[in-house]
């Protein structure tokens, strides 16, 4: 997954974020996230929190994103790799 890293840079940097934002702003984006709880310890953290929120990836972005990140699950959603849990 570490080969994925400079895409995720370069996608943040051409749009003006940090990979830190994308993180949130992708946690967001997706349905299944009920909400995200960030720690902060400065009030630096919390503009860059606040500017991750006003980050709405577009349907393209997603698409993108997608396209970068490794395949994480089989057809049925069930986790694959070295990962997986054994039953």
């Amino acid at each position: 997954n570490w080969e994925i890293l400079p895409h995720l840079e370069d996608f943040c940097a051409e749009r003006g974020h940090t990979m830190a934002e994308l993180a949130l702003a992708w946690l967001l984006a997706n349905p299944v996230v009920g909400s995200v709880i960030t720690g902060v310890s400065n009030p630096e953290q919390v503009a860059m929190n606040a500017k991750a929120a006003d980050w709405i990836l577009s349907a393209d972005e997603k698409k993108q994103l997608d396209d970068l990140a490794p395949r994480l699950g089989d057809d049925e959603g069930q986790a694959v790799g070295a990962r997986a849990a054994t039953a």
